[in-house]
């Protein structure tokens, strides 16, 4: 049987139902826009991250999964580069 909500926000609603967010993130800009969607793969899990505004902003994000050594891949130039995590 499912739960309807017929008032509140969806966060609102998933902090209710208990899920937590497979991804979040902080910046040093207020107005700071970013979205991720995360792909299954075999070999672990694979987040595209995407700034929604048009300036550069510092970001730490944080992702619901573990096991896994992160990597930034560029989708411009290609490159690959670890990345600090904790």
């Amino acid at each position: 049987m499912g739960t309807v909500f017929t008032n509140g926000s969806l966060p609102f609603a998933l902090k209710e139902l208990r899920i937590e967010p497979y991804f979040d993130y902080t910046s040093d800009h207020e107005d700071t826009r970013v979205q991720a969607v995360q792909h299954k793969l075999k070999a672990g899990d694979l987040f595209f991250v995407s700034n929604r505004k048009n300036h550069s902003a510092w970001v730490e994000a944080s992702f619901d999964v573990s096991g896994y050594v992160p990597q930034l891949w560029n989708a411009v130039t290609g490159r690959i580069r670890p990345v600090s995590y904790r």
